[in-house]
């Protein structure tokens, strides 16, 4: 019975042991708000999906550390949501949740004290935790500051990369305007400054963005080669997502002549030619994607089966899950072509049958599109993978049709 007692006594010390991080708390929303009030605490809540990849990271390697654990604990009720299960859907929506992980820092009320976007190492996650319990560095607070005119550069810096983490973008866009309106190029040079338009971001047109450009090196000694590289490439991609979902390709290929002539290795040039896909397929334009897709399954090709193999399923996918482009025949021959060459290079892939679900749902064909669906379904299992949301809802919608 003492050796029962033993291992038992053994076992528990040991949960002890590899139980030291965040004791997430097994409540309702509105159940964490009592407890934090009760508690005198403020409430951590990971937004998180199953897909993510970076939420699982955090949860695999920075909350169950000891460190995270003891300042997280001590301080808040911790709360898991997936955002889409449950009360997340609902929760997503009142906080305004862009992108997972988000973690947000809140006070009794429910109120956001502040915001973290995207993962992280222990320390940054404990430096964003004692950022919240500090007043005067949350976005509240700040913002009073600048609105009773405080337009000191620690002010002003400080509410600017707020409102960038916060997702502010028209604020960000007029307080950023206003900053950079009183600086010249040459100001930029100082690290504070340049630190500063990096939270606003840029714009490729701005004669100060075509500064950073043509003197990139000299940006790089007051800060690194990562950083302004970043911040250059980051410029030109939000720009080129912007325009490439509007109609005006003269605009298009005016932004890309510029990125190419700063970036002309084979991976930004294929990241253009996604954002011309892009264009194309909003734009109705399916002839002009299919010749775009043909020349980069081709390039594709030569890389390798693998690399063919995800081109031709990258390209078949945006098509088939296009309402409108599924439904022309001349589409649908390109699409039957594109995934029987992938089968025939991964039989045992379920994405070539994914691919033709979507391609059936949309041309109205139920009982194709569902006997397509559940070979992708078997395939997964006999992969010894899980079904991800995103196919069981497709599953749904054939269902219902």
């Amino acid at each position: 019975m003492k050796k029962v007692l033993g291992v038992i006594a053994a076992i528990l010390l040991s949960g002890n042991v590899f139980s030291q991080g965040i004791e997430f708390q097994h409540v309702s929303f509105k159940e964490a708000l009592a407890k934090a009030k009760a508690e005198n605490k403020m409430v951590f809540m990971d937004c998180y999906t199953v897909w993510c990849g970076p939420c699982k990271a955090l949860a695999k390697n920075v909350f169950p550390q000891k460190e995270v654990g003891d300042y997280f604990n001590a301080n808040f009720i911790n709360l898991k949501m997936d955002m889409e299960k449950g009360e997340g859907p609902a929760l997503l929506k009142q906080y305004n949740v862009k992108g997972f992980p988000t973690l947000l820092f809140l006070d009794a009320e429910g109120n956001v004290l502040y915001k973290r976007v995207g993962g992280g190492s222990v320390e940054d996650i404990i430096a964003d935790a004692k950022l919240a319990a500090d007043p005067t560095e949350r976005l509240d607070y700040v913002k009073a500051k600048y609105e009773e005119g405080d337009r000191s550069k620690a002010i002003v810096s400080k509410y600017i990369h707020l409102l960038r983490k916060n997702y502010l973008e028209d604020e960000l866009k007029k307080v950023g305007a206003a900053f950079l309106s009183k600086l010249s190029n040459e100001d930029l040079l100082k690290e504070d400054n340049f630190k500063t338009y990096m939270a606003i971001g840029g714009d490729y047109k701005s004669e100060k963005f075509a500064y950073v450009v043509d003197n990139k090196a000299k940006f790089v000694e007051i800060s690194d080669e990562q950083a302004v590289s970043g911040f250059i490439m980051m410029t030109y991609y939000g720009s080129l997502r912007k325009i490439a979902a509007g109609n005006n390709i003269q605009e298009l290929d005016e932004i890309a002549k510029a990125f190419k002539k700063n970036n002309s290795d084979p991976q930004s040039l294929a990241v253009i030619n996604q954002f011309y896909g892009m264009f194309y397929l909003k734009n109705e334009q399916f002839g002009k994607f299919i010749e775009l897709k043909e020349k980069d399954i081709a390039s594709a090709k030569a890389g390798g089966d693998e690399m063919y193999f995800n081109a031709l399923m990258s390209s078949s996918m945006q098509l088939a899950m296009n309402a409108k482009s599924a439904k022309e025949s001349f589409v649908t021959e390109k699409l039957n072509t594109w995934i029987k060459q992938a089968m025939e290079l991964q039989p045992q892939s379920p994405k070539p049958y994914l691919c033709n679900a979507y391609l059936y749902k949309a041309r109205g064909h139920k009982e194709l599109a569902l006997k397509n669906l559940n070979i992708a379904i078997d395939k997964i299992k006999a992969g010894g993978k899980d079904i991800d949301e995103q196919t069981k809802e497709l599953k749904q919608a054939i269902e219902a049709m």
